[in-house]
């Protein structure tokens, strides 16, 4: 019986080394399913990446930064005030050339004073002269008279005057009348006026211009016109001048006005 026990021992013992070299390898499954539980800590680093998003609120410090760019801009907006001041220096010249103006309406009353009587025609009443011409003496009488004055648009003056021409019958009446002349260019017929100026004439018109025929024993009356320049300034009265014959009819004016 003891040599059969001794067979079942050494299985038994062999048993046990077998079991005892199966253990530590059996740990090593153990541990390798522990390796499953490493993906732990990998999961939880990952959440400390996402708590990185506060670093951005450090760059939105940055963007205070351009305010105080924006800021220095309006001292030179302020600079720019400064043209309104030069619109009111502006002002003070306008100022001062108003004074001028005002000088300058002063200067106006120098200029020549206008010419007395405007446009229009002046009746002469009574403006006459009586008169014998020299040649042929005692053969006639003549009453010379301005009839009336008109100033023309142009300023001159045109003078209208009558010849009342008596000659006496002597001797045959058939004989050829006398003649008058033309005073065209006659610088024996002119004017002065008040202040002592001269005035020539300038064109003739009627018999001043043609002259005339004077039959013997009758009395003719003979029209013309005789044309002076306009009326120098200041003058208010005139004189015509017939030198030829040695009178003057005066007080020439414009005081009767004709309707």
């Amino acid at each position: 019986m003891k040599t059969t026990a001794t067979p079942r021992l050494v299985v038994v013992l062999a048993v046990a080394l077998l079991s005892a070299c199966a253990a530590p390898t059996a740990t090593a499954p153990t541990a390798q399913t522990a390796e499953p539980s490493a993906p732990n800590p990998t999961v939880t680093p990952l959440p400390s990446a996402t708590s990185r998003p506060p670093s951005p609120t450090a760059s939105l410090t940055i963007t205070t930064a351009p305010s105080r760019t924006h800021t220095p801009v309006p001292p030179t907006a302020t600079s720019t005030q400064a043209p309104p001041t030069a619109t009111s220096t502006r002002v003070p010249p306008t100022a001062t050339r108003q004074p001028p103006l005002a000088a300058t309406p002063t200067s106006l009353p120098p200029s020549p004073a206008p010419q007395a009587g405007g446009l229009g025609l002046y009746l002469q009443s009574g403006a006459c002269a009586f008169y014998s011409p020299r040649q042929p003496p005692n053969a006639m009488t003549v009453n010379w008279c301005v009839q009336s004055l008109l100033v023309r648009e142009d300023g001159h003056m045109e003078f209208n005057v009558v010849w009342i021409v008596a000659v006496m019958a002597i001797g045959d009446t058939g004989r050829p009348p006398l003649q008058m002349n033309s005073d065209a260019g006659n610088t024996n017929m002119y004017l002065t006026d008040d202040l002592g100026r001269r005035y020539d004439h300038l064109a003739t018109g009627g018999a001043a211009a043609l002259g005339g025929a004077l039959p013997w024993g009758q009395e003719t009356t003979l029209t013309g016109a005789f044309v002076f320049p306009p009326a120098q300034p200041g003058a208010t009265a005139f004189a015509f001048h017939d030198d030829d014959q040695g009178v003057v009819i005066t007080n020439l004016n414009f005081a009767q006005r004709a309707p």
